[in-house]
Protein backbone atom coordinates (compact mmCIF):
# COMPACT_ATOMS: atom_id res chain seq x y z
CA UNK A 1 0.00 0.00 0.00
CA UNK A 2 1.36 3.79 -0.75
CA UNK A 3 0.04 6.87 0.84
CA UNK A 4 0.57 10.02 -1.02
CA UNK A 5 -0.81 13.27 0.17
CA UNK A 6 -1.42 17.22 -1.01
CA UNK A 7 -1.78 20.34 0.89
CA UNK A 8 -4.81 22.15 0.25
CA UNK A 9 -4.70 24.78 3.06
CA UNK A 10 -2.58 25.32 6.38
CA UNK A 11 -4.72 22.72 8.05
CA UNK A 12 -6.32 20.57 5.14
CA UNK A 13 -4.48 17.57 4.12
CA UNK A 14 -6.04 14.78 1.72
CA UNK A 15 -4.39 11.14 1.78
CA UNK A 16 -4.63 9.13 -0.87
CA UNK A 17 -3.91 5.57 -0.77
CA UNK A 18 -3.53 3.00 -3.17
CA UNK A 19 -2.78 -1.06 -3.36
CA UNK A 20 -3.10 -3.49 -6.00
CA UNK A 21 -3.49 -7.31 -6.83
CA UNK A 22 -0.85 -8.38 -9.12
CA UNK A 23 -2.91 -11.00 -11.58
CA UNK A 24 -5.51 -11.03 -9.85
CA UNK A 25 -8.09 -12.14 -12.33
CA UNK A 26 -7.83 -15.85 -12.98
CA UNK A 27 -9.32 -15.17 -17.01
CA UNK A 28 -6.88 -12.39 -18.25
CA UNK A 29 -3.82 -12.73 -15.61
CA UNK A 30 -4.68 -8.80 -15.22
CA UNK A 31 -4.14 -6.74 -12.27
CA UNK A 32 -6.36 -4.88 -10.05
CA UNK A 33 -5.57 -1.11 -8.80
CA UNK A 34 -7.91 0.62 -6.20
CA UNK A 35 -7.26 4.16 -4.78
CA UNK A 36 -8.91 5.91 -2.20
CA UNK A 37 -8.27 9.80 -1.15
CA UNK A 38 -9.20 11.15 2.21
CA UNK A 39 -9.68 14.24 4.46
CA UNK A 40 -9.81 13.72 7.91
CA UNK A 41 -10.25 10.20 8.19
CA UNK A 42 -13.59 10.56 5.61
CA UNK A 43 -13.55 9.28 1.98
CA UNK A 44 -14.00 11.53 -1.02
CA UNK A 45 -12.99 9.64 -3.72
CA UNK A 46 -12.47 6.23 -4.42
CA UNK A 47 -11.82 4.22 -7.40
CA UNK A 48 -11.19 0.74 -8.45
CA UNK A 49 -10.31 -0.43 -11.99
CA UNK A 50 -8.90 -3.63 -13.76
CA UNK A 51 -5.65 -2.57 -16.08
CA UNK A 52 -5.87 -2.66 -19.67
CA UNK A 53 -2.87 -4.85 -19.98
CA UNK A 54 -1.13 -7.70 -17.90
CA UNK A 55 1.82 -6.72 -15.34
CA UNK A 56 4.94 -8.07 -15.55
CA UNK A 57 6.00 -7.53 -11.77
CA UNK A 58 3.95 -6.70 -8.41
CA UNK A 59 6.13 -3.39 -9.17
CA UNK A 60 5.17 -2.80 -12.21
CA UNK A 61 1.35 -3.59 -11.00
CA UNK A 62 1.88 -1.08 -8.22
CA UNK A 63 2.59 1.61 -10.54
CA UNK A 64 -0.25 1.46 -12.32
CA UNK A 65 -2.50 1.69 -8.83
CA UNK A 66 -0.01 4.57 -8.07
CA UNK A 67 -1.30 6.40 -11.12
CA UNK A 68 -4.85 5.92 -9.92
CA UNK A 69 -3.95 7.08 -7.09
CA UNK A 70 -2.92 10.00 -8.56
CA UNK A 71 -6.34 10.22 -10.53
CA UNK A 72 -8.57 10.02 -7.38
CA UNK A 73 -6.14 12.62 -5.41
CA UNK A 74 -6.40 14.81 -8.44
CA UNK A 75 -10.19 14.74 -8.51
CA UNK A 76 -10.87 14.89 -4.70
CA UNK A 77 -8.02 18.03 -4.54
CA UNK A 78 -10.09 19.61 -7.38
CA UNK A 79 -13.39 18.94 -5.88
CA UNK A 80 -12.54 19.91 -2.40
CA UNK A 81 -11.26 23.65 -3.98
CA UNK A 82 -14.57 24.27 -6.03
CA UNK A 83 -16.48 23.91 -2.50
CA UNK A 84 -14.57 26.86 -0.82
Amino acid sequence: MVQISRVLGDADRVHGMSDSDWGGSTLDRRSTAGSAAMLAGMSLAEISRSNATSSLSSAEAEIYANQTAVICLSFATVSCASLA
